[in-house]
């Protein structure tokens, strides 16, 4: 708030994509030349959706993959304004520039109540054939506990894709990858 000042935020900056869509030059090269058939993720700011698209997009151009996987984009339902803007059918998020606080939730890093580039989001989501899911905060400290009887101590962010997928495996059809992204010692465990 100086004046002469500005944040510089990831979300803006448009490098930042490019960094986030390693992520699926990763799994491209993991799998052996291809894709899954469906990439869950967590959206807030929407940096890995965006990335991940932008690397489905390259690799497609380029002939490296013959089709597209769906995004999913999961969001926890205490902060869940792109997938209601999803359902309604909007292409951006409707109201006023002033973002208010976001309630409380588990999934911090995904509570995100005006992401600057929601437009971008939904647009990536509906290109893709994917869809958004919401998981409530007994869903998230469930399957935060699922997995780390795993053996994965996962963040509750990180935790709420799994949340998801496990909720409705349906929802995710055929090959699915889930990040697991952010260390759960980060957060501990989700107080239930």
């Amino acid at each position: 708030d100086e004046p002469g000042t500005f944040y510089a935020s990831h979300v803006h900056n448009p490098f930042f994509l490019h960094g986030t869509k390693t992520y699926v030059y990763e799994l491209w090269e993991d799998l052996g030349g291809r894709l899954p058939d469906t990439l869950v993720v967590p959206v807030g700011n929407g940096t890995l959706l965006l990335g991940a698209w932008l690397a489905v997009n390259e690799l497609h151009a380029h002939g490296l993959v013959d089709r597209r996987p769906a995004l999913v984009a999961v969001q926890a339902e205490a902060v869940s304004p792109l997938a209601a803007a999803f359902r309604a059918g909007a292409p951006d998020l409707a109201g006023s520039a002033s973002p208010s606080p976001a309630p409380p939730t588990l999934a911090e890093g995904i509570a995100i109540p005006r992401p600057p580039r929601a437009a971008q989001i939904l647009r990536a989501v509906r290109e893709s054939g994917g869809t958004f899911l919401t998981v409530s905060e007994p869903q998230i400290r469930a399957a935060q506990l699922d997995l780390a009887a795993r053996g994965l101590f996962v963040e509750s962010t990180g935790v709420a894709c799994w949340a998801a997928v496990t909720a409705d495996p349906g929802r995710a059809a055929g090959a699915t990858v889930v990040p697991l992204c952010g260390a759960g010692a980060k957060t501990g465990l989700a107080a239930g």
